[in-house]
């Protein structure tokens, strides 16, 4: 405990004491105790390392470091997916109401797609589409085509598309 010298009035205090005995003015401290650090909550946290980890990601998504190297005119052509769209487009075209037709996607398990070679395509698959009574029905449908090296254009050369009633 030490003596100090009180502002208003010049007498001596004690430094724990809150005011003169003199004259009682208050006693000014001499320092200020930090405040107490807020934690944060967990919860804020996770929620931020999560934001900043989908940022991350996202990121990386747009700015891959190996660019895809580009597809060759071969590469193209034997291309499996897009045979199955095409296949799918002449199919839609040979159906009695082909506005109502609705096909599988591409990785579902009753499509089936080879690569014949030469640009040449098999495709096995089904449609969902209405019949001449306008029940809605599904077709089974085997259809053969292919394109040209360097084309975007496809050519039908088979296609069988069954009734399930016969």
């Amino acid at each position: 405990m030490a003596l100090i010298e009180c502002r208003e009035c010049g007498g001596t205090l004690s430094s724990e004491a809150f005011s003169c005995p003199h004259c009682g003015a208050p006693r000014v401290r001499q320092s200020i105790a930090a405040a107490p650090k807020k934690k944060t909550p967990w919860i804020v946290k996770a929620l931020l390392f999560f934001v900043g980890a989908v940022w991350l990601i996202n990121w990386l998504d747009d700015h891959p470091n190996v660019p895809a190297p580009p597809l060759t005119p071969e590469q193209k052509c034997n291309d499996k997916e897009s045979a199955f769209h095409m296949a799918n487009q002449f199919a839609q075209r040979e159906l009695i109401s082909p506005t109502t037709a609705q096909f599988p996607s591409y990785s579902d398990s009753d499509v089936l797609v080879r690569s014949k070679g030469q640009c040449k395509h098999a495709v096995i698959s089904y449609v969902d589409a209405q019949n001449k009574y306008g029940a809605v029905v599904r077709y089974k449908m085997y259809v053969e085509l292919h394109n040209e090296i360097g084309t975007t254009s496809w050519w039908l050369d088979d296609i069988r598309i069954r009734d399930p009633s016969q």
